[in-house]
């Protein structure tokens, strides 16, 4: 409708492209099967481990201080991140212990910030809490080399895992962190075959040896310097029946994708999969490879992923991936912190791994770790973790909702209630059909170095300033930049009345903070 020249359009009932992660009740389906409680679980000599973000019992931390507190004559820990005070303590010991012989790989250079997107922190309070946890981290690494651990570091190692004395080995999904032990979803296995760790110390020292490209050695204090990186041969893993490490080791080795097609290849009924992310599988070959399994063979998919309704990249990937199929074929869940990663076939082969669904990093390049079994009762205690996870996991994955409904979901950030709109003549003349396209088209926004940005549809993005008390946005210009496509939104508009003001063409707009005394001179300045 039109009001004293000016328009009033309401935003939200619009419906959305792509899928989407709403909080709504639905029943599990019956081909899951009922989920179950779910313990950590023993089979000859392997222990499926688990973060259980229900009652906080750290069973992954607990078998990583068995292993540290039992070395006898070396131990490698590998951790983008240490920032949990036990772990960090027991490796202290042990390098005292030991007279050295504590080998961590971790993140050393300045320019590479902890994984944030690993902890599940909220938006508007990444950068404080990510100072936090690289102070904490750089305190720990200090207390670890001036208790004799040798520390080097790896731009592309991504694997969390440890090995002690080439006879036992953990390989987790989880970095050492107080939030991966005791409050995200992360799984892993501990492995007490001599063989398996011999293969993972063999790993762990190749990255060590010659990809590593910084270095602090044992000293009384953290002393960074960089090192040469080293191109040399590499033997790839050894491969036996029952259960195998496998990796992605840079351009030497690409196992975990191998391995990973190979399981959706086979699989003939069902594949339960769990990963913080599933996002660039629409050109990549695990993608296609599970489009085909779905659509040519009817093989059905629980997939769990981190809740990330902010991710366009995760949107279209969901989206891709299961259109079409008839609802019965697919479950898509969401938690908001889990950070797990398992696929299960049939319930009878499986694959833990500290990589993602992710078709951009984790497959062709970076540094993965992974453990592959054939064995039916190991491969199912693990489908009985990843089922009650989705179990648990409150939000369901919804093609084509309204943009109200998703912004009821990321409440934090939704943008709700009446607000006037002052548009400038010269932006309205540039985008004519700007109302048309706030009430059609996906509306959210984000900030940019202090600027706050509005993204309308998939291609236009305004520069905008806004006055929640007097719940005024005042629109600046439109901002083309080929790099503003790849940022994520902080959250979305959603049952908004905004009426649309529109400013003379002398009219510059002012950010709503200032005081009017600014806004009057200015204006006085272009008369």
């Amino acid at each position: 409708m039109r009001r004293r020249g000016n328009e009033q359009i309401e935003i939200g009932s619009q419906r959305l492209e792509d899928f989407y992660f709403l909080e709504k009740p639905e029943p599990f389906p019956d081909w899951v099967g009922k989920a179950t409680t779910v313990a950590p679980v023993e089979w000859r000599s392997t222990t499926h481990l688990f973060t259980d973000d229900l009652t906080r019992t750290p069973h992954v931390r607990d078998a990583l201080l068995e292993l540290i507190r039992g070395a006898r004559e070396k131990l490698f820990f590998c951790s983008f991140i240490f920032a949990e005070d036990e772990i960090v303590k027991a490796l202290c010991e042990a390098a005292e212990r030991l007279h050295g012989g504590v080998y961590v790989l971790t993140a050393l250079e300045k320019e590479m910030q902890p994984d944030m997107s690993d902890l599940g922190e909220e938006i508007s309070e990444y950068i404080r809490k990510r100072e936090e946890r690289r102070k904490h981290h750089d305190e720990n690494l200090g207390l670890l080399a001036r208790a004799g651990v040798w520390l080097r570091s790896s731009k592309e190692c991504h694997a969390k895992f440890c090995v002690r004395d080439d006879e036992e080995a953990v390989v987790t999904s989880a970095n050492a962190t107080q939030q991966a032990y005791f409050g995200n979803p992360e799984n892993g296995l501990r492995l007490r075959e001599p063989w398996v760790a011999r293969e993972l110390g063999r790993l762990f020292a190749h990255v060590w040896l010659h990809e590593a490209s910084a270095e602090s050695q044992p000293g009384a204090e953290l002393h960074v310097h960089s090192r040469t990186r080293e191109n040399t041969p590499w033997r790839p893993l050894r491969r036996e029946t029952g259960l195998w490490p496998v990796c992605t080791l840079g351009q030497h080795e690409h196992s975990i994708r191998e391995r990973t097609l190979a399981l959706i290849g086979t699989a003939r009924r069902e594949l339960v999969m769990a990963s913080y992310s599933a996002v660039g599988l629409k050109g990549h070959a695990v993608g296609q490879a599970l489009r085909r399994a779905m659509v040519e063979r009817g093989v059905r998919v629980l997939l769990v992923v981190r809740s990330r309704n902010l991710s366009e990249d995760q949107r279209k990937t969901c989206a891709w991936l299961f259109e079409g199929l008839h609802p019965n074929q697919w479950c898509l869940r969401a938690h908001p912190l889990t950070h797990a990663k398992a696929i299960v076939a049939d319930g009878e082969r499986a694959l833990v791994w500290t990589g993602n669904l992710d078709g951009h990093h984790g497959y062709e390049a970076g540094i993965e770790v992974g453990i592959e079994t054939d064995q039916p009762p190991l491969a199912g205690t693990i489908r009985e973790y990843v089922t009650a996870l989705a179990a648990r996991s409150s939000q369901v994955g919804e093609p084509y909702p309204t943009l109200t409904e998703v912004a009821a979901t990321e409440v934090k950030s939704r943008v709700t209630g009446e607000w006037v709109l002052r548009l400038p003549e010269a932006l309205a003349q540039q985008v004519p059909d700007l109302p048309q396209r706030l009430s059609r088209r996906l509306v959210g926004h984000f900030r940019l170095n202090k600027q706050w940005i509005i993204r309308v549809g998939p291609d236009l993005h305004l520069r905008a300033s806004r006055d929640d008390k007097a719940r005024v946005i005042i629109l600046e210009s439109v901002w083309n930049a080929p790099f503003l496509h790849e940022r994520s939104l902080d959250g979305f508009f959603g049952g908004c009345t905004v009426e649309i003001v529109h400013l003379p063409p002398e009219f510059r707009a002012a950010h709503p903070q200032e005081g009017q005394g600014r806004r009057r001179k200015r204006r006085q300045r272009h008369r």
